[in-house]
Protein backbone atom coordinates (compact mmCIF):
# COMPACT_ATOMS: atom_id res chain seq x y z
CA UNK A 1 0.00 0.00 0.00
CA UNK A 2 2.84 2.44 0.79
CA UNK A 3 4.46 1.68 -2.58
CA UNK A 4 1.30 2.50 -4.48
CA UNK A 5 0.96 5.70 -2.48
CA UNK A 6 4.50 6.79 -3.51
CA UNK A 7 3.70 6.25 -7.20
CA UNK A 8 0.70 8.50 -6.84
CA UNK A 9 2.92 11.26 -5.47
CA UNK A 10 5.38 10.96 -8.37
CA UNK A 11 2.60 11.19 -10.94
CA UNK A 12 1.30 14.38 -9.31
CA UNK A 13 4.74 16.02 -9.38
CA UNK A 14 5.34 15.25 -13.06
CA UNK A 15 2.11 17.05 -13.90
CA UNK A 16 3.20 20.16 -11.99
CA UNK A 17 3.99 23.57 -13.36
CA UNK A 18 3.11 26.46 -11.11
CA UNK A 19 0.32 24.63 -9.39
CA UNK A 20 0.17 20.98 -8.45
CA UNK A 21 -3.06 19.27 -7.60
CA UNK A 22 -3.32 17.80 -4.12
CA UNK A 23 -1.02 14.94 -3.20
CA UNK A 24 -2.85 11.93 -1.85
CA UNK A 25 -1.72 11.31 1.70
CA UNK A 26 -3.57 8.18 2.66
CA UNK A 27 -4.22 7.20 6.26
CA UNK A 28 -0.97 7.57 8.16
CA UNK A 29 -0.02 5.46 11.14
CA UNK A 30 -0.30 7.44 14.33
CA UNK A 31 -2.31 10.28 12.70
CA UNK A 32 -5.21 11.77 14.65
CA UNK A 33 -8.69 10.97 13.47
CA UNK A 34 -10.08 13.12 10.71
CA UNK A 35 -10.47 13.23 6.97
CA UNK A 36 -8.58 14.66 4.05
CA UNK A 37 -9.32 18.15 2.75
CA UNK A 38 -10.61 17.33 -0.73
CA UNK A 39 -10.49 19.17 -3.06
CA UNK A 40 -7.49 21.33 -2.14
CA UNK A 41 -5.26 23.59 -4.19
CA UNK A 42 -2.46 26.12 -3.84
CA UNK A 43 -1.64 28.62 -6.59
CA UNK A 44 1.00 31.35 -6.73
CA UNK A 45 0.76 34.66 -8.54
CA UNK A 46 4.49 34.42 -9.27
CA UNK A 47 6.48 31.20 -9.16
CA UNK A 48 9.90 32.81 -9.63
CA UNK A 49 12.76 32.34 -7.18
CA UNK A 50 12.58 34.79 -4.24
CA UNK A 51 9.59 36.62 -5.74
CA UNK A 52 7.25 38.43 -3.37
CA UNK A 53 3.71 37.38 -4.22
CA UNK A 54 0.33 36.03 -3.08
CA UNK A 55 -0.46 32.38 -2.32
CA UNK A 56 -4.08 31.45 -3.04
CA UNK A 57 -5.14 28.49 -0.91
CA UNK A 58 -8.46 26.68 -1.31
CA UNK A 59 -9.84 23.52 0.26
CA UNK A 60 -13.09 21.92 1.37
CA UNK A 61 -13.52 20.77 4.95
CA UNK A 62 -14.66 17.18 5.24
CA UNK A 63 -15.52 16.98 8.94
CA UNK A 64 -18.20 19.24 10.34
CA UNK A 65 -17.73 20.45 13.87
CA UNK A 66 -15.80 23.32 15.42
CA UNK A 67 -13.13 25.28 13.59
CA UNK A 68 -10.82 27.72 15.37
CA UNK A 69 -7.53 27.60 13.49
CA UNK A 70 -5.84 26.46 10.29
CA UNK A 71 -2.16 25.56 10.26
CA UNK A 72 -0.24 25.90 6.95
CA UNK A 73 3.28 24.51 7.17
CA UNK A 74 5.68 24.93 4.22
CA UNK A 75 8.30 22.21 3.76
CA UNK A 76 10.93 21.42 1.17
CA UNK A 77 11.12 17.65 1.71
CA UNK A 78 7.64 16.10 1.93
CA UNK A 79 3.90 16.79 1.93
CA UNK A 80 3.30 14.03 4.48
CA UNK A 81 2.25 15.31 7.88
CA UNK A 82 3.96 12.42 9.66
CA UNK A 83 7.36 13.36 8.20
CA UNK A 84 9.74 15.85 9.73
CA UNK A 85 9.58 19.24 7.99
CA UNK A 86 12.61 20.94 6.42
CA UNK A 87 11.94 24.66 6.04
CA UNK A 88 12.40 25.94 2.46
CA UNK A 89 15.59 27.98 2.13
CA UNK A 90 14.97 31.70 1.67
CA UNK A 91 11.20 31.50 2.13
CA UNK A 92 9.58 34.09 4.37
CA UNK A 93 5.91 33.71 5.24
CA UNK A 94 6.34 35.51 8.55
CA UNK A 95 5.59 38.84 6.89
CA UNK A 96 2.42 37.64 5.18
CA UNK A 97 -0.98 39.22 5.61
CA UNK A 98 -4.45 37.88 4.87
CA UNK A 99 -5.60 39.67 1.72
CA UNK A 100 -8.95 37.89 1.35
CA UNK A 101 -11.00 34.98 2.64
CA UNK A 102 -14.24 33.23 1.78
CA UNK A 103 -16.23 30.27 3.06
CA UNK A 104 -15.16 29.95 6.67
CA UNK A 105 -14.18 33.55 7.50
CA UNK A 106 -13.27 35.70 10.47
CA UNK A 107 -9.63 34.60 10.44
CA UNK A 108 -6.49 36.60 11.07
CA UNK A 109 -2.85 35.58 11.02
CA UNK A 110 -1.54 34.53 14.42
CA UNK A 111 1.58 36.24 15.81
CA UNK A 112 2.91 32.74 16.35
CA UNK A 113 3.41 32.36 12.59
CA UNK A 114 7.01 31.88 11.38
CA UNK A 115 9.01 32.06 8.16
CA UNK A 116 7.63 28.72 7.00
CA UNK A 117 4.38 28.44 8.97
CA UNK A 118 1.18 30.47 8.86
CA UNK A 119 -1.49 29.95 11.52
CA UNK A 120 -4.92 31.36 10.75
CA UNK A 121 -6.89 31.95 13.94
CA UNK A 122 -10.41 32.93 14.98
CA UNK A 123 -12.81 32.40 17.85
CA UNK A 124 -13.79 28.71 17.60
CA UNK A 125 -17.17 28.27 15.94
CA UNK A 126 -19.12 25.72 13.97
CA UNK A 127 -17.88 25.00 10.46
CA UNK A 128 -19.48 23.67 7.30
CA UNK A 129 -18.28 21.67 4.30
CA UNK A 130 -18.24 24.47 1.74
CA UNK A 131 -15.16 25.45 -0.28
CA UNK A 132 -12.91 27.86 1.62
CA UNK A 133 -10.36 30.23 0.08
CA UNK A 134 -7.57 32.29 1.65
CA UNK A 135 -5.30 34.76 -0.11
CA UNK A 136 -1.99 35.04 1.72
CA UNK A 137 -0.14 38.09 0.43
CA UNK A 138 3.45 39.32 0.80
CA UNK A 139 5.08 35.88 0.98
CA UNK A 140 8.64 35.64 -0.32
CA UNK A 141 9.23 32.50 -2.36
CA UNK A 142 12.04 30.02 -1.62
CA UNK A 143 15.42 31.08 -2.98
CA UNK A 144 16.09 27.95 -5.04
CA UNK A 145 14.11 26.23 -7.76
CA UNK A 146 12.34 22.94 -7.15
CA UNK A 147 9.21 21.37 -5.71
CA UNK A 148 7.89 22.44 -2.32
CA UNK A 149 4.96 21.44 -0.16
CA UNK A 150 2.32 22.96 2.08
CA UNK A 151 0.83 20.81 4.84
CA UNK A 152 -2.63 21.94 5.93
CA UNK A 153 -4.34 20.94 9.18
CA UNK A 154 -7.52 22.26 10.78
CA UNK A 155 -8.09 22.52 14.55
CA UNK A 156 -10.97 23.18 16.89
CA UNK A 157 -8.62 25.28 19.05
CA UNK A 158 -7.70 28.82 18.05
CA UNK A 159 -3.93 28.24 18.20
CA UNK A 160 -3.37 25.04 16.17
CA UNK A 161 -2.90 22.92 19.29
CA UNK A 162 -4.60 19.69 20.33
CA UNK A 163 -5.79 17.04 17.90
CA UNK A 164 -6.28 18.14 14.30
CA UNK A 165 -9.52 17.44 12.50
CA UNK A 166 -8.97 17.50 8.74
CA UNK A 167 -5.63 17.50 6.92
CA UNK A 168 -4.01 17.44 3.50
CA UNK A 169 -0.89 18.30 1.52
CA UNK A 170 -0.32 20.23 -1.69
CA UNK A 171 2.78 20.73 -3.81
CA UNK A 172 3.97 23.81 -5.67
CA UNK A 173 6.91 24.54 -7.88
CA UNK A 174 9.43 27.39 -7.85
CA UNK A 175 11.08 28.07 -11.19
CA UNK A 176 13.79 30.27 -12.61
CA UNK A 177 12.36 33.43 -14.11
CA UNK A 178 12.94 34.09 -17.80
CA UNK A 179 13.56 37.69 -18.82
CA UNK A 180 12.56 38.54 -22.36
CA UNK A 181 14.06 41.73 -23.69
CA UNK A 182 13.85 43.45 -27.01
CA UNK A 183 14.34 46.91 -28.42
CA UNK A 184 12.65 49.10 -30.96
CA UNK A 185 15.43 51.35 -32.25
CA UNK A 186 14.73 55.07 -32.63
CA UNK A 187 14.32 56.15 -36.21
CA UNK A 188 13.43 59.05 -38.47
CA UNK A 189 12.55 58.22 -42.07
CA UNK A 190 12.78 61.24 -44.38
CA UNK A 191 13.26 62.02 -48.04
CA UNK A 192 12.91 65.01 -50.35
CA UNK A 193 12.30 64.86 -54.11
CA UNK A 194 10.32 66.49 -56.88
CA UNK A 195 7.78 63.68 -56.47
CA UNK A 196 7.29 60.96 -53.82
CA UNK A 197 4.23 59.14 -55.16
CA UNK A 198 4.07 56.33 -52.58
CA UNK A 199 4.48 56.31 -48.81
CA UNK A 200 8.04 55.06 -49.03
CA UNK A 201 11.24 56.82 -49.95
CA UNK A 202 12.15 54.26 -52.61
CA UNK A 203 9.55 55.96 -54.82
CA UNK A 204 11.21 59.40 -54.55
CA UNK A 205 12.27 60.83 -57.91
CA UNK A 206 13.82 64.08 -59.11
CA UNK A 207 15.86 66.87 -57.51
CA UNK A 208 15.34 69.90 -59.79
CA UNK A 209 12.18 72.04 -59.74
CA UNK A 210 11.87 74.11 -62.96
CA UNK A 211 9.83 77.26 -62.45
CA UNK A 212 10.01 78.03 -66.15
CA UNK A 213 10.24 81.59 -67.46
CA UNK A 214 9.57 84.24 -64.85
CA UNK A 215 7.46 86.99 -66.46
CA UNK A 216 6.27 90.32 -65.15
CA UNK A 217 2.62 89.58 -66.01
CA UNK A 218 2.23 86.13 -64.40
CA UNK A 219 3.43 84.13 -61.43
CA UNK A 220 5.74 81.18 -62.00
CA UNK A 221 5.21 78.12 -59.85
CA UNK A 222 6.51 74.63 -59.13
CA UNK A 223 6.42 72.02 -56.42
CA UNK A 224 8.38 69.26 -54.65
CA UNK A 225 7.49 66.76 -51.93
CA UNK A 226 8.74 65.65 -48.50
CA UNK A 227 7.97 62.33 -46.80
CA UNK A 228 8.57 61.80 -43.09
CA UNK A 229 7.86 59.23 -40.36
CA UNK A 230 9.35 58.69 -36.90
CA UNK A 231 8.89 56.87 -33.63
CA UNK A 232 10.34 59.80 -31.69
CA UNK A 233 8.12 60.24 -28.64
CA UNK A 234 7.78 64.00 -29.14
CA UNK A 235 7.51 63.92 -32.91
CA UNK A 236 9.65 65.88 -35.34
CA UNK A 237 10.38 69.27 -36.84
CA UNK A 238 11.26 69.99 -40.48
CA UNK A 239 13.63 72.92 -41.03
CA UNK A 240 14.22 74.70 -44.32
CA UNK A 241 17.55 76.29 -45.24
CA UNK A 242 18.56 78.02 -48.48
CA UNK A 243 18.88 81.20 -50.48
CA UNK A 244 16.55 83.23 -52.59
CA UNK A 245 16.66 83.00 -56.39
CA UNK A 246 19.94 84.46 -57.63
CA UNK A 247 21.73 84.83 -60.96
CA UNK A 248 25.26 86.05 -60.31
CA UNK A 249 24.77 89.26 -58.33
CA UNK A 250 21.13 89.61 -59.33
CA UNK A 251 18.53 88.53 -56.78
CA UNK A 252 14.79 87.96 -56.68
CA UNK A 253 13.99 88.84 -53.10
CA UNK A 254 12.48 86.26 -50.77
CA UNK A 255 9.31 87.02 -48.81
CA UNK A 256 9.85 87.56 -45.08
CA UNK A 257 6.12 87.40 -44.24
CA UNK A 258 3.25 85.28 -45.64
CA UNK A 259 2.27 87.25 -48.74
CA UNK A 260 -0.01 86.71 -51.71
CA UNK A 261 1.82 86.64 -55.06
CA UNK A 262 1.58 89.83 -57.10
CA UNK A 263 2.63 89.85 -60.76
CA UNK A 264 5.16 92.50 -61.67
CA UNK A 265 6.80 92.52 -58.24
CA UNK A 266 10.08 90.99 -57.13
CA UNK A 267 9.30 88.07 -54.80
CA UNK A 268 10.04 84.41 -54.06
CA UNK A 269 8.39 82.16 -51.47
CA UNK A 270 6.84 78.82 -50.64
CA UNK A 271 4.10 77.15 -48.59
CA UNK A 272 2.87 73.61 -47.86
CA UNK A 273 -0.77 73.85 -48.93
CA UNK A 274 -2.97 73.37 -51.98
CA UNK A 275 -3.27 76.81 -53.65
CA UNK A 276 -5.51 78.52 -56.17
CA UNK A 277 -3.32 81.58 -56.84
CA UNK A 278 -1.58 80.08 -58.69
CA UNK A 279 -3.00 76.56 -58.90
CA UNK A 280 -0.13 74.60 -57.38
CA UNK A 281 0.53 72.20 -54.51
CA UNK A 282 -1.42 69.75 -52.36
CA UNK A 283 -2.49 69.62 -48.75
CA UNK A 284 -0.56 67.24 -46.44
CA UNK A 285 -1.56 63.61 -46.90
CA UNK A 286 -0.95 60.20 -45.38
CA UNK A 287 -1.73 58.40 -42.13
CA UNK A 288 0.44 60.78 -40.07
CA UNK A 289 -0.92 63.92 -38.42
CA UNK A 290 1.92 66.43 -38.86
CA UNK A 291 0.95 69.92 -40.07
CA UNK A 292 2.75 72.90 -41.60
CA UNK A 293 3.71 75.66 -39.18
CA UNK A 294 1.44 78.71 -39.20
CA UNK A 295 3.34 80.91 -41.70
CA UNK A 296 3.55 78.07 -44.23
CA UNK A 297 0.02 76.79 -43.67
CA UNK A 298 -1.89 79.60 -45.42
CA UNK A 299 -3.20 78.85 -48.90
CA UNK A 300 -2.23 81.45 -51.55
CA UNK A 301 0.30 83.07 -49.22
CA UNK A 302 4.02 82.37 -49.40
CA UNK A 303 7.13 82.99 -47.35
CA UNK A 304 10.82 82.09 -47.48
CA UNK A 305 13.04 82.61 -44.45
CA UNK A 306 16.07 80.32 -44.17
CA UNK A 307 16.13 78.43 -40.86
CA UNK A 308 12.36 78.39 -40.37
CA UNK A 309 10.53 75.29 -39.17
CA UNK A 310 8.03 74.68 -41.95
CA UNK A 311 6.22 71.59 -40.54
CA UNK A 312 6.11 69.57 -37.33
CA UNK A 313 4.33 66.93 -35.29
CA UNK A 314 4.25 66.62 -31.49
CA UNK A 315 3.87 62.83 -31.60
CA UNK A 316 5.46 59.72 -33.05
CA UNK A 317 3.62 58.98 -36.26
CA UNK A 318 3.34 57.06 -39.48
CA UNK A 319 4.25 58.50 -42.88
CA UNK A 320 3.15 62.05 -43.69
CA UNK A 321 3.69 63.61 -47.14
CA UNK A 322 4.05 67.36 -47.52
CA UNK A 323 3.94 69.10 -50.88
CA UNK A 324 6.05 72.29 -51.06
CA UNK A 325 4.71 74.93 -53.45
CA UNK A 326 7.15 77.53 -54.82
CA UNK A 327 6.20 80.82 -56.51
CA UNK A 328 8.31 83.54 -58.10
CA UNK A 329 7.50 86.95 -59.63
CA UNK A 330 9.75 89.57 -61.14
CA UNK A 331 9.51 93.16 -62.31
CA UNK A 332 9.86 93.98 -65.99
CA UNK A 333 13.28 95.48 -65.22
CA UNK A 334 14.69 92.36 -63.56
CA UNK A 335 17.96 91.48 -65.32
CA UNK A 336 17.82 88.40 -67.53
CA UNK A 337 19.62 85.27 -66.40
CA UNK A 338 19.25 81.76 -65.00
CA UNK A 339 18.07 82.16 -61.41
CA UNK A 340 18.80 79.36 -59.01
CA UNK A 341 17.97 78.63 -55.37
CA UNK A 342 19.26 75.60 -53.46
CA UNK A 343 16.94 74.61 -50.64
CA UNK A 344 17.89 72.00 -48.04
CA UNK A 345 15.29 70.36 -45.82
CA UNK A 346 16.35 68.95 -42.45
CA UNK A 347 14.17 66.84 -40.16
CA UNK A 348 14.95 66.58 -36.44
CA UNK A 349 13.35 63.83 -34.36
CA UNK A 350 12.35 65.01 -30.89
CA UNK A 351 13.34 61.94 -28.84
Amino acid sequence: MARQHQKHIVRSLLAASIVLSAVGLGILSGHASGAQLIPRELTLTNSSVSARNTYHLSFQIATTGTLGSIDILFCSNSPLIADGCVAPSGMDAGIAFLLGQSGETGFSISPASTANEIILTRAPSADGTQLNTYDLANIINPSTTGSYYARIQTYASNDATGPSTDYGGVAFSITSSISITSQVPPYVLFCSAVIVPAYNCSSANGSVVDLGNIKSNSTSAGQSQLLVATNAGSGYSIYMQGTSLTSGNDVINSLSLPTAPVSGTNQFGLNLRANLLPAVGQDPAGPGTGVPTFDYNQPDKYKFVSGDIIASSPLAEDFRRFTVSYVADATSSQPAGVYVSTVTYIVVGNF
